[in-house]
């Protein structure tokens, strides 16, 4: 089945569906609503959380993973719930605006010539069980808001979106690690970045290479600018998959700026 003929039979069959289950909020199934005001006012949370080795240090969750946030989040990763993409999007978007934009606005984008917008990558287990990467959506909707960013359009940085990252399947789990810190570096075995002569060329020889030489961080792009990323997922709890991202982007020269979510998880103390 082509593409095409599978993009056509997945809108028909969302009208039959539509027709036969009229759609109700994805977070509290209000009629006619893909997500009601109420809820969207619940993704207005801007939780910020210790997030080592970014430059921004730390990252940010636009809500509390909990109730209607929780439900609606669950409907769209593991249901299918297609018609959230557009919405997620302008969440992730708005909070890359605030804190992305913010930081190269304050003087720290003038050395970066190319910003990476790079999603927490799910494993190919996952992609199959759900049928899609569900963060593409997402992270094209950051893309393109940080693209049109007016500190960004004057600095001339080139902003991307590019799926650099992969995971592997791990066929048994390994022991439980005792910490975040222990956690994300097992969590960096298995992911690989892939394709970096396309996004990175001057980095393209580090694709095998997952190392801690600091030196190579930030390192000049061939137009004389630094290329960064951007990290986006949908949920954080431990933090232990932004930070071994992070850590796997930085080894290879790729400073990460900060990391984005739909919801963040806090401890139960915060």
């Amino acid at each position: 089945m082509t593409s095409a003929v599978a993009g056509t039979t997945r809108i028909l069959g969302a009208t039959v569906r539509d027709l036969v289950f009229p759609r109700g909020c994805a977070g509290c199934d209000m009629p006619d609503e893909v997500l009601c005001p109420r809820c969207l006012e619940l993704f207005g949370r801007d939780w910020s959380y210790p997030l080592p080795g970014t430059l921004a240090g730390c990252g940010f969750g636009a809500a509390t993973y909990a109730g209607p946030v929780r439900d609606a989040i669950l409907l769209w990763k593991d249901h299918g719930d297609e018609e959230c993409d557009g919405v997620f999007g302008d969440i992730l978007a708005a909070l890359a605006a605030d804190h992305v934009g913010r930081w190269l606005g304050d003087g720290q984008g003038q050395s970066v010539s190319r910003l990476l917008v790079v999603a927490a990558p799910s494993t190919p287990k996952s992609v199959r069980s759900r049928g899609r990467r569900q963060m593409d959506p997402l992270v094209g909707a950051v893309a393109r808001r940080l693209s049109g960013d007016m500190t960004v359009r004057r600095l001339g940085i080139d902003v991307v979106a590019a799926p650099i990252l992969a995971a592997r399947d791990v066929r048994r789990k390994s022991v439980e690690a005792s910490s975040v810190r222990q956690r994300a570096a097992r969590l960096a075995n298995r992911l690989v970045l892939r394709d970096l002569e396309r996004f990175v060329p001057e980095l393209s020889g580090n694709a095998g290479e997952v190392d801690s030489r600091e030196d190579r961080a930030g390192r000049p792009t061939g137009d004389g600018g630094a290329t960064v990323a951007v990290l986006v997922d949908d949920i954080v709890t431990t933090g232990a998959t932004m930070r071994a991202c992070t850590d796997v982007l930085t080894a290879a020269g790729i400073p990460v700026v900060t990391a984005l979510s739909l919801a963040y998880a806090p401890p139960p103390d915060a």
